[in-house]
């Protein structure tokens, strides 16, 4: 189970690496036209906080805990949003590496992150979308997506 649990989440972080390489700085700030929404950068900040947040959960061995440590009004900073994102990535891949046994609760955990990575990545190519951006290729071969 731990060999499944670590190939998907280097592959989902691996997509969203690839967004973010895809991604200018500018892009960021984008929202979808004509409806409520937040920005691209926020609904990155989510990703990131919760990357932070279940990293810590899983650590302690305990019930998932928002704790977002991110300055919320640095959503549209590329470099620092990126840098934060990468951070808690390796974290959690080496905790998966380096953890004998990971018990049933810190599985849920790391089941629970993944399925809030693919909630964003669908989240997200609506704004890819709406905003006329580049979709990575990894996201347009693992979801099946035309230009």
């Amino acid at each position: 189970m731990k060999k499944i649990l670590k190939e998907k989440i280097e592959f989902i972080f691996g997509m969203h690496r690839d967004l973010l390489h895809t991604l200018r700085a500018e892009n960021y700030a984008y929202k979808l036209k004509g409806l409520r929404s937040n920005t691209i950068g926020s609904q990155l900040l989510c990703v990131a906080g919760a990357r932070e947040s279940y990293y810590k959960s899983i650590l302690g061995n305990e019930g998932f805990k928002w704790t977002c440590s991110f300055d919320g009004k640095m959503v549209n900073v590329k470099t620092e949003l990126d840098r934060y994102m990468g951070e808690y990535e390796k974290e959690i891949i080496k905790f998966i590496e380096d953890t004998e046994e990971i018990s049933s609760n810190q599985t849920s955990l790391i089941l629970d992150l993944l399925s809030h990575e693919y909630l964003h990545q669908g989240q997200m190519i609506r704004y890819l979308y709406a905003n006329h951006l580049p979709i990575p290729k990894s996201w347009k071969d693992f979801w099946h997506l035309e230009d």
